[in-house]
């Protein structure tokens, strides 16, 4: 399989459910995705085509479709918590854009417990770490809290040898890792 950049937030070490990654090593996790669009396809392919940081197109067949999950099957089998909007039936194929990043634990510590779960989980041989360098802005959301969001430019990233969650971007470091499954 072709190398995957899979997005990572620091809060998902830091809640201690993944160790820091380090480039050049191996590790087992499953791959939650975030829908941007989706829609019932007539083209019955399973694929993931990259665009952006970790955004993808992507076609794929509906493996499971539960109350509180989903699972899809786009070459490599995915899952979003909740429902999705435009999703077809199990069985059926869809095709849209998503975003792909590490699961924090909904399904390893839930769902994957559950009888007649599939297995999502993967090894992956971690290449390449990146760490976001996209400058936040600060504003006010309606209540007059502070709130940080990043910059509408060209996302950037730096390459860094692991990550270091608690440290990176003040413990609020959003991370690349670019993975080849083993």
């Amino acid at each position: 399989m072709k190398t995957l950049s899979i997005g990572l937030a620091s809060w998902i070490i830091q809640d201690g459910n993944y160790p820091d990654f380090e480039a050049g090593r191996q590790y087992r996790f499953a791959l939650e995705f975030f829908p941007t669009s989706v829609a019932a396809s007539r083209n019955r392919s399973r694929y993931l085509e990259p665009r952006d940081g970790c955004d993808y197109a992507f076609g794929g067949q509906v493996v499971l479709v539960w109350p509180e999950v989903v699972v899809l099957d786009a070459g490599i089998l995915i899952y979003h918590e909740g429902s999705v909007d435009g999703l077809p039936p199990v069985g059926e194929y869809a095709a849209g854009e998503l975003y792909l990043g590490v699961d924090p634990f909904f399904w390893s510590e839930t769902h994957a417990k559950r009888w007649g779960a599939p297995n999502l989980f993967y090894d992956w041989h971690i290449e390449e770490v990146l760490l976001e360098t996209t400058p936040w802005i600060e504003s006010l959301d309606d209540q007059g809290r502070k709130i940080r969001r990043r910059a509408e430019v060209a996302q950037s990233f730096a390459a860094v040898a692991r990550t270091n969650a608690f440290e990176d971007d003040d413990g609020n470091a959003h991370y690349v890792l670019r993975c080849a499954r083993v």
